[in-house]
């Protein structure tokens, strides 16, 4: 007997129970983002913080998708200021982006796919080739291993 597929249990089975929850979660989500300390009114406690910030603005400014604008500010705040106030967390956390690095590098990890996210969501600048995703314009694209080295 196969099993059916995260996404199509989510995206047909039960999609109007999954919509219905993630609202309640969305809006417990901008709950908690609201309460939190705001930079630049505060100031972080750790560097990496301050490079979290920086990749929260870079991303909000390719966002160009309005209906999921606040929902994404509201999950970086909160992303920002637990991994700020607690080392645990953003020690997990760099253990996980190592992770992704070892198997991108390892050419385990795909690359997301040219043009996406579309571009009618997604404003990032293109390469000279008119392209953005699939490691397109990426200087570590030259040390991805490929399948078999």
């Amino acid at each position: 007997m196969s099993k059916v597929m995260i996404c199509r249990e989510m995206l047909q089975h039960k999609r109007a129970f999954y919509i219905l929850k993630k609202a309640i979660f969305e809006k417990a989500i901008h709950a908690y983002a609201e309460s939190l300390p705001k930079y630049p009114e505060f100031e972080y406690n750790r560097p990496e913080s301050y490079l979290l910030q920086e990749l929260k603005e870079k991303f909000l400014s390719f966002l160009n998708n309005s209906s999921r604008r606040v929902l994404y500010a509201d999950a970086w705040d909160i992303f920002i200021a637990e991994c700020d106030h607690d080392p645990e967390k953003m020690a997990t956390f760099q253990w996980i982006m190592e992770e992704i690095f070892e198997m991108v590098l390892a050419g385990r990890w795909p690359a997301r796919e040219v043009g996406h996210p579309p571009g009618s969501l997604w404003k990032e600048p293109r390469t000279q080739e008119g392209n953005y995703g699939g490691f397109h314009g990426r200087s570590f694209k030259k040390y991805i291993q490929k399948a078999g080295d």
